[in-house]
């Protein structure tokens, strides 16, 4: 999934948004199956044994690997992968872009064991950073703890990428600038990749494009700063769990690290079953290289295999609006329409967004979830049914 736009101008609540890549055409080439390993380079592709590339790791400084946020298979072989790279690696860490820096002491102190998952979820802001399941992140948090591994989370506050987004890196003020360096400039196929996703929002203003540019140039500059940190502090490989893209033709956060050292960086990405014929078939395309190494995941896995209530989250003074509903999804079969304010879930007053989607995924399918809404100054009732699994 792109992570690319501010994610606190709209939250998006469980709604499923694909990776695309490209349009081009390549000689027709048969795909391969789940759990093939595809060696990437911008002359060849070609099926590669995870032995041999887990020897093409070692003197690696950083290994990325890509994700899809809210696919579970992804992330599964986020944590076979680790575990295959601690045989190889003494010494191994772990950066998170889906947390903020200022959530450190809360990843540390669950990692020492002083506080319980739930209470590490409330006092890192998991939920109003991130938004998405922290279930499908539980077997790599389960692997960080049981080997006793550090972690490092690699996010800025998203008001920081807000501010670049809407008025470029020069509107940061010079504290800001200390928290995350000038980013090297985006080279030609990047930008080429970035202008394809500002087209795909109908966009057209060239200023907003720039700031655009910029403010994923910031994101990604970040991530590269916290893993240099991370490196600095372990003396280690340093793995960082990044949405695909900002690892897409290499260009994002491995030539933000290439800016700040001579650094020895692997990319490896996650791509379904049904993606692996597109990308071969578009592969020529000006030379685009998606990373080092793909690996092939079974066919797409929504979140945890919880349903997509489908709709967006925007926070009010007095609960939580409804907009852009989706037809025939969980929220419609419910009752709820855009503007909708919702001031109660499971009879429990919600303030933000964030706690909404919380309520909202600890729910089990086959579960009802009562909702307190104000319509047009009618205060009424309806109901989310998660459907059962069978």
């Amino acid at each position: 999934m792109r992570t690319l736009l501010p994610r606190n101008l709209i939250v998006s609540l469980l709604l499923i948004i694909p990776i695309t890549w490209g349009t081009a055409t390549r000689a027709q080439q048969s795909c391969g199956k789940p759990g093939d390993w595809y060696e990437q380079s911008k002359s060849t592709f070609k099926t590669v044994s995870s032995s041999d590339l887990l020897k093409s790791s070692e003197g690696a400084d950083f290994i990325l690997l890509g994700e899809r946020h809210d696919q579970y298979s992804d992330h599964l072989w986020q944590a076979h992968t680790l575990s295959l790279l601690l045989g190889k690696h003494d010494r191994l860490s772990i950066g998170l872009e889906m947390l903020p820096r200022s959530a450190q002491a809360a990843i540390d102190q669950w990692l020492k064991g002083e506080i319980d998952t739930s209470e590490f979820l409330l006092a890192s802001g998991w939920y109003e950073h991130w938004r998405f399941d922290a279930d499908l992140y539980q077997p790599i948090f389960n692997l960080a703890k049981l080997n006793n591994l550090k972690v490092f989370a690699l996010n800025v506050d998203g008001n920081m990428i807000t501010q670049v987004s809407k008025a470029g890196w020069d509107s940061l003020g010079s504290e800001e600038k200390q928290i995350v360096g000038k980013p090297s400039p985006a080279p030609a196929e990047y930008e080429a990749y970035l202008r394809e996703i500002w087209l795909e929002h109908a966009a057209t203003d060239e200023e907003g494009f720039q700031n655009f540019v910029e403010a994923q140039l910031t994101w990604d500059r970040a991530f590269a700063e916290a893993l240099v940190s991370a490196k600095k502090n372990t003396d280690g490989l340093v793995v960082g769990l990044i949405g695909a893209g900002h690892l897409n033709t290499q260009a994002g956060v491995a030539h933000q690290l290439q800016d700040l050292g001579n650094f020895s960086i692997r990319t490896w990405i996650p791509i379904s079953e049904e993606g692996l014929c597109e990308i071969l078939e578009n592969y020529d395309r000006e030379n685009n290289q998606l990373g080092d190494a793909i690996f092939v995941t079974p066919l797409r896995q929504d979140l945890s295999l919880k349903e997509k209530v489908g709709l967006y989250l925007r926070d009010a003074d007095q609960g939580v609006i409804a907009e852009n509903v989706l037809e025939n999804s969980l929220a419609s079969n419910a009752g709820l329409i855009d503007k909708d304010l919702i001031i109660k879930a499971a009879g429990a007053p919600v303030k933000s967004a964030a706690e909404l989607i919380a309520i909202i995924n600890r729910q089990s399918a086959g579960f009802w979830l009562p909702l307190t809404v104000i319509r047009q100054g009618v205060t009424t009732e309806l109901i989310i049914k998660f459907e059962p699994i069978l």
